[in-house]
């Protein structure tokens, strides 16, 4: 009879410890869980092909209102804050801001879409889908050196003024320090601005007949 009972109650404490290991790995496998499902990234459903996730995240913060485009008002935001690592408080910002909007806003509904956001110029160069367009445009290296030299917010495109900057040169180097270059510039540039958009494409840049010189250093 006492090892019946001695039997008996070995069984219910090995049952006992089984249930209490059970319960403590769940409790250790729940937080796990739990910390999985935060970690996901919430903007990975915008992703799309080509846009860096660096781009996604930034268009993220600056769209306040989630409507998932950007606004002239929300745009600004990211251009002040530019202008003030620079150190400069001014209002000039909004100037060009709303240059910077206009060029990227390919649709012109007034908002920007991300596809429209992540075609922005990065620090330092133009973007990859520009580099891409000029070499398969069979546009001469030389030029595209030059066009390169000349777009100086590297946006990918020359405006009046950045395209003046060579035509300057040019006059100066025939030793005429006259404002003659000006009217020159404007006929030249009106003259390569096939669709009249206002700036000169690498295209309408390259299409000159006369080899345009570099600017001074």
């Amino acid at each position: 009879m006492k090892k019946w009972i001695i039997a008996g109650s070995l069984v219910v404490v090995l049952a006992s410890c089984k249930m209490q290991e059970a319960a403590q790995e769940n409790a250790a496998s729940s937080p796990q869980k739990s910390k999985a499902k935060k970690s996901a990234p919430a903007s990975q459903d915008q992703l799309k092909a080509g846009i860096p996730e660096s781009k996604v995240k930034n268009f993220n913060k600056l769209d306040a209102n989630k409507d998932e485009k950007l606004s002239l008002e929300e745009f600004t935001q990211t251009v002040k804050t530019s202008f003030e690592k620079k150190g400069d408080t001014s209002d000039a910002y909004k100037a060009e801001a709303k240059k910077r909007f206009k060029r990227r806003d390919q649709n012109k509904d007034a908002a920007l879409s991300l596809e429209e956001f992540a075609g922005a110029p990065s620090k330092g160069g133009a973007p990859a889908a520009q580099k891409t367009a000029s070499t398969a445009s069979g546009v001469p290296e030389a030029k595209v050196k030059i066009f390169k030299k000349l777009d100086a917010n590297s946006d990918g495109k020359l405006s009046v003024e950045e395209f003046t900057v060579t035509v300057k040169n040019s006059f100066i180097k025939k030793g005429d320090t006259s404002d003659a270059y000006k009217a020159a510039a404007k006929k030249r540039f009106k003259n390569r601005d096939k669709n009249g958009d206002g700036v000169l494409s690498l295209e309408e840049f390259a299409g000159v007949s006369e080899m345009p010189s570099l600017p001074p250093q």
